[in-house]
């Protein structure tokens, strides 16, 4: 049987950030966190398992690892994409900022990051983060339309960030 377990939490932003910040989130902002309740397969029958793991697989490519809520129990190793907790909230937000500057480059945007949503994490040969994040265009002024866009960054000691994905949410 499925349970609910909290194993991250979300955090909202409880303040505007200001229009004229760059594309990298400022510190020193204050954060409200609420839970994120995910569903973790408590079944110790393995056909039960490999039917979990069916479903978390499905979740994993049809969302390419950013919308997952199904994750295998602690026992699993390797190779699962978590969600993340407040403890790397910096990292994530340096992560999403790079992979948005190799966007507006590439694209010839002017975008800026103005909250991270959501991340997970796959632990590898460094880190492949996940990022949910909202942007709006920098020339929009203070009432510009945010959207919400999706990276996939890697993070290794040796190689420094390698962005794979950055884009407008699929819908």
């Amino acid at each position: 049987m499925d349970k609910e377990a909290t194993v991250g939490v979300r955090r909202q932003e409880n303040r505007s950030p200001s229009p004229s910040s760059p594309s990298s989130c400022k510190k020193g902002r204050h954060y409200e966190y609420e839970k994120v309740i995910v569903h973790r397969n408590s079944k110790s029958d393995s056909s039960d398992d490999d039917e979990y793991m069916e479903l978390y697989h499905k979740q994993v490519k049809e969302s390419d690892g950013f919308d997952v809520d199904l994750f295998p129990d602690s026992r699993a190793i390797g190779g699962i994409i978590t969600p993340m907790g407040p403890l790397l909230e910096d990292t994530v937000e340096e992560c999403a900022a790079t992979a948005l500057d190799k966007y507006n480059k590439d694209n010839e945007t002017n975008l800026v990051l103005v909250k991270v949503l959501k991340a997970n994490d796959l632990v590898v040969s460094g880190i492949v983060y996940y990022i949910t994040f909202e942007v709006k265009d920098a020339n929009g002024g203070a009432d510009a339309e945010t959207r919400v866009f999706q990276a996939k960054v890697w993070r290794t000691i040796a190689k420094g960030d390698e962005v794979s994905i950055c884009r407008l949410k699929k819908q």
